[in-house]
């Protein structure tokens, strides 16, 4: 059985040592760091609990709580292992900067009245924003901001091997970094697994440092002690003898760092924005929390997997970490385009692909750019195959072919170099000119010729010759001119127009008379195109 979101909640103990150090905090504010922020709480974003889905089964993980903002709630069989409501103060943290980005620990939901916010004991008081000018204005100081939710999927799966119950949650830190989570679980082991994927959305590279942290509440009780070269937390110290583990247990790859330490301390730790210290407090009994951070180089506009198994053993059994994550895809050759040259409306460009190590699948995406800089490009609608044809509108743009490469651990983008101008379609360079009918011979010997230029065609000047001699020098903006046939004996006279644009090009007609014949040896009205030379 597994539901997207609980209606009610099991009477819980949640330990009474934990109340009463928070409360104690209040008195120490000058002596703690963080005291103030822990204890009195940070302050509410959205004023309402933050919605989660439940991966329901019959255990001993029995309740997986994942928040839309990526924090995390475990009950296992009957008690919640994590302080301190649904979600509590668990889950995924990402900082680049001069920020750390967090779930919206204030809005979670307590183990009370349902839908009342339970005040969180991190020291997380995340604002909805935090401006660049507050990050200039004092760089060390904290800067925590929430995760702004972009979806969660429902859970699905039969919580078998080959088919675990999941859930995939995926949130949006600032403007630069996106987090695809999902949280998966085989029914009846000790321990779920979390599969982090953080995305680049910059065309530049972008270094980040990625945490995954939880408050220690080993099956009800609320201290610990540490184990030497782990970080987890168990019930006996090093545990030894094995006692109860809660750990974060992450993939040999890539490289991750560990702390165990008190509560505070831990969220402390991360909350400098830091790669953790690999240490423990593994002989102190106190109330504990433990973390794990990697430091990641984001790819342009690419992707970083790692995974780490939440662990909840009540015999002290540490599962095998999981296997690495496959190396996103990377780029060997990029792509390109054919013919090379700048293209013409009509005339189809091919894509070719490139190669990418590790890729299963690929996407592609043409787009029109207004200028030769990529940052005008924008996705042609329905342009999604390795061909494009351009159109019209494409005409004195640029075209640039897009190739995404993915696997299960995240995409690669690639551009091709782009191409352009586009050109439009090649067109005739002629012109039309419409030449009125002349008379007849016997009743007018002056011919008013008409012409009309088309096509785009500016002329600069107009002559006219009459039988090869030259009789009307006109401007080019002239449309018509009156030539006289006086005096000309019977016969065939032959009157040519020719025209002249600025660029030297030459366009020319003729039309042919027999004088003194009733009728022309053309038809009335005939239109002729200025052909040209």
């Amino acid at each position: 059985m597994h539901s997207s979101r609980t209606g009610s909640h099991d009477p819980v103990h949640l330990g009474v040592a934990r109340r009463l150090l928070v409360a104690f905090a209040l008195v120490l504010l000058t002596a703690l760091t963080f005291a103030g922020a822990a204890s009195a709480g940070g302050t509410s974003i959205t004023g309402t609990a933050t919605p989660y889905a439940t991966i329901s089964s019959a255990g001993p993980l029995e309740d997986i709580y994942v928040g839309n903002d990526l924090s995390c709630q475990i009950k296992r069989e009957g008690t919640l292992e994590l302080y301190s409501g649904y979600p509590g103060d668990c889950g995924t943290m990402v900082s680049y900067g001069g920020v750390l980005y967090t779930p919206d620990f204030e809005d979670h939901e307590g183990t009370g009245q349902e839908g009342e916010l339970e005040e969180s004991a991190t020291p997380f008081d995340a604002k909805a924003l935090v401006t660049p000018e507050e990050v200039e204005a004092d760089p060390s100081a904290e800067h925590n901001q929430a995760y702004t939710p972009i979806s969660q999927s429902p859970v699905t799966g039969t919580g078998s091997e080959a088919d675990p119950l999941k859930v995939v949650t995926v949130v949006q830190a600032g403007v630069k970094v996106r987090i695809t989570q999902t949280d998966s679980y085989v029914v009846g082991q000790d321990y779920y697994t979390v599969a982090i994927v953080t995305e680049n959305l910059t065309g530049s590279p972008l270094e980040v440092e990625l945490y995954r942290g939880q408050d220690c509440y080993l099956n009800g009780i609320d201290n610990g002690y540490g184990v030497e070269g782990t970080g987890e937390c168990s019930t006996t110290e090093n545990n030894e003898p094995a006692g109860y583990v809660e750990a974060l247990v992450p993939s040999s790859s890539p490289a991750s760092h560990y702390l165990e330490t008190g509560y505070y301390s831990n969220w402390e730790a991360i909350g400098t924005r830091q790669p953790l210290s690999d240490s423990c407090d593994c002989s102190t009994y106190e109330d504990n929390a433990d973390s794990v951070s990697w430091s990641l180089t984001l790819p342009s506009a690419g992707t970083q997997a790692v995974s780490v198994e939440h662990v909840f053993s009540l015999t002290g059994t540490i599962p095998a970490a999981p296997p690495a994550p496959p190396a996103a895809p990377t780029v060997s050759t990029g792509p390109s385009v054919s013919p090379a040259g700048p293209p013409t409306v009509g005339q189809p460009l091919t894509g070719a692909q490139g190669s990418y190590p590790g890729a299963e699948s690929y996407s592609y995406q043409w787009m029109r750019c207004t200028t030769a800089d990529p940052a005008s490009c924008t996705a042609i609608a329905g342009a999604t195959s390795t061909t494009y044809t351009p159109t019209a509108a494409d005409a004195g743009d640029y075209l640039e072919f897009v190739v995404t490469a993915t696997n299960s651990s995240g995409s690669v983008l690639a551009k091709a170099t782009l191409v352009g101008p586009v050109a439009s379609v090649a067109t005739k360079t002629t012109a039309i000119v419409k030449v009125a009918p002349p008379a007849p011979c016997a009743s007018a010997r002056t011919e008013t010729l008409h012409w009309l230029t088309k096509a785009g065609v500016r002329l600069a000047s107009v002559s006219i010759t009459l039988n090869r001699r030259t009789v009307r020098r006109l401007s080019g903006a002239a449309r018509s001119a009156k030539i006289s046939m006086v005096g000309l004996p019977a016969g065939k006279v032959t009157i040519k127009i020719s025209g002249r644009t600025r660029s030297g090009k030459t366009y020319t007609n003729t039309r042919v008379y027999q004088l003194c014949r009733p009728v022309p040896t053309e038809a009335s009205g005939t239109s002729l195109f200025l052909s040209h030379h």
